[in-house]
């Protein structure tokens, strides 16, 4: 097991959020196969801080730590290892958008890897629920890391998000599904050129204002147009995580990510 503690301010903030993630996706599949189980959450000890509370959610341990860390030592790898990332991270946004949850931080060290090569979606830090109404609620502090923004997180105004959407919030999460993925192709984050750092302004010129991000001539044809689905810059025209799903890619894929 692993303990996480977080401190709650007075106003409760990203950390009862995320316990509150938490505790939703536990109710509807306490065991699902691609998202890191929660076991229990206990109040810390309050003199341990004088203005906050400690919360201390008990979780899965994962014994093959995170996909970037397989990365680091692995560097690129092979289609059939992407194509099970693909189908085991899929199945967990699926789960988690059909609870009205937004993850919010897909990236390679949220994505965990277990004995047999399975892996699970951790770390609800930037999550966040939308209405079914599509009110989608925008909490400050659920940001995420901006090298895995979606152009509408990036720029609302500029790709049609500026009013609350809860199928842009969802959508965003298959952008930065694709960015993973074009990843782990490459061997090195995509966006930017070799040894740039993946900075704010340059991210919002690259992602915002180029073309949209292109896959490798290395790579197969089905592969190429599975990962453009996911960096469709127009989340409208994006694709879903259900089609996704159903892509050729992924369908039937065996489980291969060991590590």
């Amino acid at each position: 097991l692993v303990v996480k503690s977080l401190r709650v301010r007075d106003d409760g903030g990203a950390e009862l959020r995320e316990a509150d993630v938490h505790l939703r996706v536990a109710a509807a599949a306490p065991d699902h196969p691609h998202v890191v189980r929660l076991h229990g959450v206990f109040p810390g000890n309050p003199a341990a801080c004088s203005d906050q509370q400690l919360l201390r959610l008990v979780l899965e341990y994962v014994p093959g730590g995170s996909l970037g860390n397989v990365l680091r030592r692995c560097g690129r790898l092979p289609e059939d290892a992407i194509a099970g990332v693909a189908r085991h991270v899929l199945r967990g946004l699926r789960h988690l958008h059909r609870l009205g949850i937004v993850h919010g931080d897909v990236k390679p060290s949220n994505l965990l890897v277990g004995r047999h090569g399975e892996v699970k979606i951790a770390d609800f830090g930037a999550s966040r629920y939308v209405p079914s109404s599509g009110g989608a609620h925008r909490a400050a502090g659920a940001e995420g890391t901006c090298a895995y923004m979606s152009p509408e997180r990036l720029d609302p105004e500029g790709f049609g998000a500026a009013s609350p959407s809860a199928a842009a919030d969802l959508s965003s999460d298959v952008w930065s599904l694709g960015v993973v993925l074009l990843e782990c192709h490459m061997g090195r984050f995509p966006l930017v050129a070799v040894g740039e750092r993946p900075e704010w302004a340059a991210l919002v010129v690259t992602v915002c204002f180029g073309s949209a991000p292109e896959v490798p001539v290395t790579a197969s044809s089905e592969f190429r147009g599975f990962v453009r689905q996911c960096l469709e810059k127009d989340w409208r025209r994006r694709a879903t995580v259900d089609e996704l799903l159903g892509h050729s890619v992924v369908a039937g894929v065996p489980p291969c990510c060991a590590t």
